[in-house]
């Protein structure tokens, strides 16, 4: 596939889309999505720069100075994409995993000077349930907004 560099200016939020059992290997798990990425979609990498497991570890998924890939119709270039494991339309999110993508957000806001209106989900840009109902809705009452800016501010 293709490799775009591209300016970090939006932080997009997306869901793996489907169910993540406790017990599962994360590990195992980016491999068979980079294998999938690369021969099925002939991708250059994962499609996402991050991925956060049900544990709340952050994994570096494509490197952040390449735009990502979508299997929908918006152009993520410009957008640090985040994924977070599991189907947020069937189940919550835990705490683990809202804290370590506060904690994500606030560094990627941080270090490529994103602003907080542009810290959005998959679904903002394209047709798509992505990134779930259940993890959508804490971008739309502004937890991860307010959280960022307290940590942003805690920082200075």
């Amino acid at each position: 596939g293709t490799v775009r560099t591209h300016t970090i200016d939006h932080i997009t939020l997306h869901h793996q889309g489907e169910p993540f059992k406790p017990g599962t290997d994360t590990r195992a798990y980016l491999r068979n999505l980079q294998k999938w990425s690369r021969n099925t979609k002939k991708w250059a990498d994962i499609p996402y720069h991050y991925v956060i497991d049900l544990d709340g570890n952050t994994y570096e998924g494509r490197n952040i100075g390449f735009a990502g890939d979508t299997n929908t119709t918006y152009d993520p270039k410009g957008h640090a994409l985040i994924e977070v494991v599991g189907n947020f339309e069937e189940v919550k999110p835990n705490q683990k995993q809202l804290d370590a993508v506060v904690d994500l957000m606030a560094l990627l806001a941080k270090k490529h000077k994103v602003p907080f209106e542009r810290i959005r989900g998959h679904k903002d840009y394209t047709e798509t349930l992505c990134p779930g109902e259940h993890l959508y809705h804490y971008l739309e009452n502004g937890y991860f907004s307010k959280r960022v800016a307290e940590r942003l501010k805690a920082a200075q």
